[in-house]
């Protein structure tokens, strides 16, 4: 993922997840297509919030200020 600026690092804290959750989550916005089968759970909750602030500038093409 690289690095991310302080107001997504300041987002993800604030979601109050453990490493397993951040890292499902990293692992789902590198596109690692196969995350979903390999946990045999879809993207929810915790993981989807972060996975969502991770990709916020993907999905709408530009960046946060």
């Amino acid at each position: 993922m690289g690095d991310i600026d302080d107001v997504k690092a300041a987002e993800i804290i604030a979601t109050g997840a453990n490493l397993e959750q951040l890292e499902e989550a990293v692992a789902w916005a590198s596109g690692s297509g196969r995350v979903g089968e390999d946990l045999e759970r879809p993207l929810a909750g915790v993981v989807a919030e972060i996975y969502r602030i991770l990709t916020i500038d993907q999905e709408y093409g530009e960046e946060r200020d």
